[in-house]
C-alpha cells in the first residue's frame, strides 16, 4: 500500500475523533510498527498541553516542539544525553503544525539494529494523518471556549446588574472573577482604598479582607502601575503569585478603577484568559460598577436633598415635649413631598405643620420647600393658620401647573392654666389623633379642602381642649398606605398602637407607631412616612413661692414630697425628683436669688420641675462642671437640665425633668 493510500486509511480511522486520547492511540500505534521502536510519545503544545506515550525509554525529555516544523530530526546518543544514558540507538522527532496557535509533536525510540528508514516513515505517516484532525480538534475546543467565554460574559453582566447598592455590586465582580477566572480579584476605585476582595483559598480570602484594605503602599503601586510588574513588589508575601494582571476599569471614556487578578501555578496550566476577553469583563464590569456609583450619587444627593427641605431640629418649649420621625421612601423614586415644621409662637404656644405635596422630583422639592417655608414666615407673623394655609393654596394656584397641589395640616397648642387648646386647620390631610394621659386614643375628624385646586378654600379652625399629659400625633399618608399583601395599614391599627401610651412621651409615641407599621409591611416602602408628636407637659402637681434664704431648700423638699404622694409615683423616682429640686433651689440661693417660684408637673413618664423669678431683681444659677458644683448633682438624676443667667420676674431660669416610671 502506497505512502498515501495509509495516511488516507489511517485519516478515515481518525476521522471520528473527538479528543487527543484517541488520535493519539492510533497515531502511536502506527509510530511502533517498524522492527525496533521500543516507545513512542505524542505532544501536543496548546494552552492546555496534552501528552500521550507508550514503551518505555525517555520519553518525556525529547517531545519539546523542533526548532523547525515539518522536518524529521534523527537523534543521536551524541545528540541527547537521555538516549545514551537508556542505551537507545536514536530517536526520530518530527514537529508539525495543528492550527495557527498549537503544534503536536511525535517522538519514536529505536534500539540498535532498528529500521532507521521505516521508523521516519512511520513517523512522517502519523503525523500527516494526525495534524489535520488535531487541528479540527484545536478549532472546535477554540470554538467552545469562545461560546463559553460568550456565555460566562452575558451571565457576568446579569449577575453585575442584578444590584444598583455599590457594594454588592463590587463584591459581585470581584466573586464572580475569583475563582472562575484566576485564584485572586482586588479591586480599587480612584481616590478609594481596596473595596473588594476575593479568593478561592478562604483563609487568603479572609486575611486579605482583613490586611489589604489598610495596606497604603499597595494601594499607590495600583494607582501609579504602568503594567503588573509594577505591582508585583507590593503584594504581601503570603499572596505574592507567580501571575498578575492589571485591568483598568473604564466606562463612557472615564477610568473608574482598577482589577488586580493573581494566580499561583501549582503545577496547572494557567487559568487567566487573555487581554481581548479581559477587556471585554472589564468593560462591563466597570459599566456595572460607574451605574452603581452614579446611583449612589444620586440617592446621596436625593437624601441631603430631602433633608433640607426638614428642619435641622425641633424647638423646646416650656411644658411641651416634641418627637419627630422621617423615613424617606425608596430613593430611586426621587425627592418625595413629605415635610413637617415646629413653629414656636408668641406666649409659649407652638404650631405644628405638616403635609405631602404631589408628586416626586425637582418639581415637588421646589413645592415641597414652598409650602414649608411659606407656612414657616407666616406662622411666625402671627398671620395664623387659616390665613397662612389660603396664601399657600393662591401661592400653589398661581404657578398655573397640572398637579401642583398638596394636603396640610396645622395644629396650635397654646397653654392655660392645667390645659390647653389645640386650633386645628386641615386641608385635606389625614387627621390628627389625640392620645389622653388617661391611655384613650380618639381621631379628630377635622377635615377641609386640598390646597391648590380651590381658588376660594374655606379653612376654618375647629378648637378640641387638651389636659395636661394629653398629646397629639400628626402623620403622612405614608404611615395609613402601608402596604402588606394589598392590606392597607389603616387608621385603625395607628390608634390600636397608640392605645394605652398615656405615659408615653413624645419620642415613645413616634416609636411605638413607626415599629407597629414597620412590623406590618413586607419589605420596604415606596412612599415617604413624617410623624410629629407633641405631649403637653400640663399636669401641675404643686406650685410654692419660695425665699431667697437657706431654709427654701427645705420648703422644697417638703412641698416636693407632698406633690408626689399625692401621686403615688415609686420611692425612688420620688427621691430624684427631690434631690433634684433640692439642689436648684440652693444653688440659686448661693447665686443670690432673692425670691423663686417653683412650678412641678407632670407630663406621663416625666415629671418637670421650673424654677421662675418671683422678683425684678435677677439672679444667676451657674453650671460649673465638676462635684463643686451645686447642679452636678442633678445631672445625676435627670434625664435632662438646664441653667441660665436669667431670674427676672417669671422668667424660667433652672429647670430639671426626671424619669419617674417604675422601669
Amino acid at each position: 500500500m502506497s505512502g498515501e493510500a495509509r495516511v488516507l486509511e489511517l485519516a478515515l480511522r481518525l476521522a471520528e475523533a473527538t479528543d487527543f486520547t484517541a488520535v493519539a492511540a492510533e497515531a502511536l500505534a502506527v509510530v511502533q510498527e517498524p522492527a525496533g521502536t521500543v516507545g513512542a510519545a505524542l505532544a501536543w503544545h496548546t494552552d492546555e498541553p496534552e501528552l500521550a506515550t507508550v514503551g518505555d525509554g525517555p520519553l518525556t525529555c525529547l517531545v519539546a516542539a523542533g526548532p523547525a516544523p515539518g522536518t524529521v530530526r534523527v537523534l543521536t546518543p551524541a545528540d541527547a544525553a537521555p538516549l545514551r544514558e537508556a542505551g537507545l540507538a536514536a530517536a526520530v522527532h518530527l514537529t508539525v503544525a495543528t492550527g495557527p496557535h498549537g503544534s503536536a509533536t511525535l517522538v519514536g525510540l529505536l534500539k540498535d539494529g532498528a529500521d532507521a528508514g521505516a521508523a521516519v516513515a512511520a513517523v512522517e505517516l502519523a503525523a500527516a494523518a494526525a495534524a489535520p484532525v488535531l487541528q479540527r480538534l484545536a478549532v472546535a475546543e477554540l470554538h467552545r471556549a469562545e461560546q463559553a467565554n460568550i456565555a460566562f460574559l452575558a451571565e457576568a453582566s446579569v449577575v453585575m446588574e442584578q444590584s444598583l447598592d455599590l457594594p454588592d455590586t463590587l463584591q459581585r465582580v470581584a466573586r464572580l472573577t475569583a475563582p472562575t477566572l484566576a485564584d485572586g480579584c482586588l479591586i480599587y476605585l480612584d481616590g478609594a482604598d481596596l473595596v473588594a476582595s476575593a479568593h478561592v483559598d478562604a483563609r487568603v480570602d479572609r486575611r486579605m479582607r482583613a490586611e489589604l484594605p489598610g495596606d497604603v503602599a499597595l494601594r499607590d503601586a495600583v494607582r501609579s502601575a504602568r503594567d503588573a510588574e509594577d505591582v508585583r513588589p507590593a503584594l504581601p508575601g503570603w499572596l505574592r503569585p507567580d501571575s498578575v494582571r492589571l485591568v483598568p476599569l473604564l466606562a463612557r471614556e472615564r477610568h473608574v478603577g482598577t482589577m488586580v487578578l493573581t494566580e499561583r501555578a501549582s503545577g496547572r496550566p494557567s487559568r487567566l484568559p487573555g487581554p481581548q476577553f479581559l477587556s471585554d469583563l472589564a468593560r462591563r464590569a466597570a459599566i456595572a460598577i460607574d451605574n452603581a456609583l452614579l446611583y449612589e450619587r444620586r440617592d446621596a444627593a436625593v437624601l441631603a436633598l430631602q433633608r433640607r427641605l426638614l428642619p435641622p431640629s425641633l424647638p423646646v418649649l416650656p411644658r411641651m415635649d416634641l418627637a419627630a420621625r422621617y423615613e424617606a421612601g425608596d430613593p430611586s423614586l426621587d425627592v418625595g413631598g413629605d415635610f413637617y415644621d415646629a413653629v414656636p409662637l408668641p406666649g409659649g404656644a407652638v404650631a405644628l405643620v405638616i403635609g405631602d405635596v404631589c408628586g416626586r422630583g425637582a418639581d415637588a422639592a421646589g413645592r415641597t420647600a414652598l409650602a414649608r417655608h411659606t407656612l414657616r414666615a407666616l406662622l411666625e407673623s402671627g398671620a395664623g393658620a387659616p390665613r397662612a394655609l389660603q396664601r399657600l393654596n393662591r401661592a400653589l394656584l398661581d404657578e398655573d401647573e397640572d398637579g401642583a397641589f398638596c394636603t396640610a395640616l396645622v395644629v396650635e397648642a397654646r397653654l392655660g392654666d392645667g390645659r390647653a387648646e389645640l386650633r386645628i386647620v386641615n386641608a385635606g390631610h389625614p387627621p390628627p389623633v389625640l392620645v389622653r394621659a388617661s391611655g384613650e386614643v380618639e381621631e379628630l375628624g377635622v377635615y377641609g379642602p386640598l390646597l391648590g385646586v380651590i381658588p376660594d378654600a374655606e379653612l376654618e379652625p375647629v378648637l378640641v381642649e387638651a389636659g395636661g399629659g394629653d398629646a397629639v400625633l400628626l402623620y403622612t399618608d405614608g404611615l395609613v398606605e402601608a402596604r402588606r399583601d394589598g392590606e392597607l395599614f389603616g387608621a385603625e391599627r395607628v390608634r390600636a398602637a397608640l392605645a394605652g401610651a398615656g405615659t408615653a412621651d413624645a419620642a415613645e409615641l413616634v416609636a411605638r407607631v413607626h415599629a407597629a407599621v414597620d412590623a406590618f409591611r413586607s419589605g420596604g416602602s415606596d412612599d415617604d412616612l413624617a410623624l410629629l408628636a407633641l405631649r403637653l407637659r400640663g399636669g401641675e402637681l404643686c406650685r410654692v413661692a419660695l425665699p431667697g434664704a437657706k431654709e427654701a431648700a427645705a420648703e422644697a423638699r417638703r412641698a416636693v414630697r407632698s406633690a408626689l404622694e399625692a401621686t403615688r409615683v415609686p420611692e425612688r423616682a420620688a427621691d430624684d425628683v427631690t434631690l433634684a429640686v433640692s439642689e436648684l433651689v440652693a444653688a440659686a440661693v448661693l447665686a443670690g436669688q432673692p425670691a423663686m417660684e417653683l412650678v412641678l408637673t407632670r407630663a406621663g413618664r416625666t415629671v418637670r420641675a421650673e424654677l421662675r423669678g418671683a422678683g425684678p431683681d435677677a439672679g444667676a444659677v451657674a453650671a460649673v462642671a465638676g462635684p463643686d458644683d451645686p447642679a452636678w448633682l442633678v445631672a445625676k438624676v435627670a434625664q435632662r437640665y438646664s441653667v441660665s443667667q436669667s431670674g427676672r420676674d417669671g422668667v424660667v431660669f433652672a429647670w430639671a425633668e426626671v424619669d419617674v416610671s417604675d422601669e
